[in-house]
């Protein structure tokens, strides 16, 4: 059985165990609606084109509207583009564009129309070195006509020259894949057959930009704007911001859709740690949380709780988290850390951790009721892909790295012979033992620390004084005191896919490309030295290259699959946990928000049914039945 189907049938199965006698609750319209988000995901930027991260674009996707959007089957439907087609081998695509639609400022006023040029200058935006530093270029990179060219075309060019350029440029237009027939007409042309185009309109990497935004505001204002000047064209403007503390979304008045149901307001609070939230929502502060693993074992435990018949797994954002694994760390003072990275180079000391690593204490962390659940082997997601005979990708992944469900990992007697092979190789290298993990999280977030202690714990008991994990902290930025220095021995990271091809997941992780976000921003595979792990690391990020050029579907995801285990085969990153099962207590029916695999709308607050009161695990299992019956 698929994961996904199993969760969703886990659902069902533990109504009955879970149920109190609780009526079901009437929707309640649109009126207002509090969410929360962990301080240590506040935005760090509010120009969409440059966000790779879900902490930004979960902000950002209400207050931009894409060409195509999905509803929640994952169905395409008409946004910004009122109807499109592509030529007979999808290397074509055309999408006609609404006319008469504003841009409008934070005071909902209207600043110029959205015409099919701001899709011309979004992609010259993120072509441009100097605009947008190759964040969002992968995907173009890869399908996109001349794309990589411009790229390269601008960064050679100096910042203010770089910065001068526009999308009705006869350069760009001469050198990338775009036409503008006329302003409410968009022509994607492209390198190779994209039968998968649409899932890619629905990432950040195809949005608008208006040049009317960039001519009054300046290139470096664009890039550093914040709500109070931003431009909006999507359901939502920012009409309060507080950094750290709250943002408040009242509805865009010139927004396209006029059908659709909007809150007349959504403030999203500012928690400092994943505990707050669930007394905020026991307080009515809130009207959904996400429950720490302590307050799930209090509730679950206590057949009295008056909340245990509303404990429900809402539908989350599809993707896995992993351990990745820095192979170029840094000491504090900025010199080499020799006996990390020698002992990461080598293949046993990696296998020795793949297969001695007891996950299990971590899916309990996440799930107590049902930690099995959280298990997954891939970095890719199920339904990315999928083979004409049916078989999805994932399933194919699993295949080819001979995935044994009815036993774990480290219940296979597999890791006892690599701890000795790497004591025995890296001890002759002068490597010290047990080889220290600096692990970092943010000061003061007491679920950080909570989960921080349970993964030292596991990683410790992988085998007696071979690996000891050091909890450091930082403070405000991750990526700024952190990674940039390269101070990380790992980092736990996932990746919800921004389109339906699973290049988009093997990408993060090249070698040789700027736009490699993991690659580049956690692992420093660009700086790995040592020929045992250079090779591997080249070969890996060979094989995908290779793979991502195979237009036929078939090929194509054969070729990417043997990439794809290939990383297991030499333990390059290692799987940890499926996410999309938060235990969560909610008045939204997650049955009725956007959801797809991929993409960045799950969390537009669009069409959303809720409730005055807590939805229970009765109501739950319905919208699950009403939902499978409307497919």
């Amino acid at each position: 059985m698929k994961k996904g189907k199993r969760l969703l049938a886990l659902s069902l199965t533990l109504v009955m165990a879970l149920s109190a006698c609780t009526k079901p609750s009437e929707p309640k319209g649109g009126n207002d609606f509090v969410d929360w988000q962990l301080q240590a995901n506040e935005n760090t930027t509010f120009l969409l084109l440059y966000s790779e991260e879900r902490a930004n674009s979960k902000v950002l996707c209400n207050c931009y509207s894409p060409l195509i959007e999905y509803d929640k089957y994952g169905v395409y439907q008409p946004a910004m583009a009122t109807e499109w087609s592509h030529n007979e081998d999808a290397s074509e695509w055309t999408f006609k564009i609404r006319q008469g639609i504003q841009w409008v400022n934070q005071a909902g006023e209207p600043m110029a129309e959205c015409t099919a040029w701001d899709w011309a200058t979004g992609l010259e935006w993120i072509l441009n070195y100097h605009k947008n530093q190759s964040k969002n270029t992968a995907m173009h990179f890869e399908v996109t006509k001349g794309a990589a060219e411009y790229y390269e075309y601008t960064k050679n060019l100096d910042a203010e020259a770089g910065k001068a350029t526009t999308a009705k440029d006869a350069k760009f237009l001469e050198m990338v894949g775009i036409e503008i027939p006329d302003d409410y007409t968009v022509i994607y042309k492209l390198s190779k057959s994209v039968p998968y185009f649409e899932s890619l309109c629905t990432g950040a990497c195809i949005y608008p930009l208006s040049q009317a935004q960039v001519d009054a505001m300046g290139v470096d204002g664009v890039f550093g704007q914040q709500p109070n000047n931003m431009w909006y064209n999507g359901p939502y403007v920012i009409s309060e911001y507080v950094q750290n503390n709250s943002k408040i979304f009242t509805p865009n008045p010139e927004y396209w859709d006029k059908d659709c149901q909007l809150f007349d307001s959504v403030e999203v609070k500012m928690v400092q740690d994943n505990l707050t939230d669930d007394e905020m929502f026991m307080n009515g502060e809130v009207d959904r949380c996400d429950l720490s693993e302590s307050r799930l074992r209090l509730i679950y435990d206590n057949e009295n709780d008056p909340n245990r018949g509303n404990l429900v797994q809402p539908r989350g954002v599809v993707g896995h988290s992993q351990i990745l694994i820095n192979y170029y760390k840094n000491n504090l003072d900025g010199t080499p850390d020799v006996n990390w990275n020698t002992a990461i180079a080598n293949e046993n000391f990696r296998q020795a951790i793949y297969w001695g690593w007891n996950t299990r204490d971590i899916w309990s962390y996440y799930n107590y009721i049902d930690p099995d659940s959280m298990r997954t082997e891939n970095f890719t997601t199920e339904d990315i892909g999928k083979f004409s005979d049916g078989t999805d990708y994932v399933d194919r992944v699993e295949e080819l790295i001979g995935v044994d469900r009815s036993v774990n990992r480290w219940e296979s007697g597999k890791a006892e012979e690599y701890i000795k092979k790497a004591k025995e190789e890296l001890s002759a290298q002068g490597v010290t033992f047990p080889v220290e993990l600096a692990y970092y999280i943010k000061a003061g977030d007491q679920g950080a620390q909570d989960f921080a202690t349970i993964f030292k714990d596991s990683i410790e008991n992988i085998a007696e004084d071979f690996i000891t994990v050091d909890i450091r902290t930082y403070i405000t930025s991750l990526t700024q005191e952190v990674y940039s220095n390269k101070y990380q021995s790992c980092g736990l990271a996932s990746w919800a896919a921004d389109y339906g091809d699973p290049e988009n997941f093997l990408n993060c992780l090249i070698a040789g490309d700027d736009a490699a976000y993991f690659g580049n921003r956690i692992m420093n595979v660009n700086s790995a030295e040592i020929p045992e792990i250079r090779e591997v690391l080249d070969t890996f990020s060979d094989m995908t290259r290779a793979a991502n050029m195979i237009g036929d579907l078939d090929e194509r995801y054969e070729a990417q699959a043997q990439a794809e285990a290939y990383l297991y085969k030499h333990a390059v990153i290692i799987p940890m946990r499926l996410n999309a099962t938060a235990w969560s207590l909610t008045k939204v029916n997650g049955f009725s928000t956007p959801f797809a695999a991929f993409g960045i709308q799950m969390d537009v607050y669009k069409n959303w049914e809720t409730s005055t009161e807590t939805y229970s695990a009765e109501d739950y299992a319905r919208f699950e039945q009403e939902y499978n019956q409307g497919k």
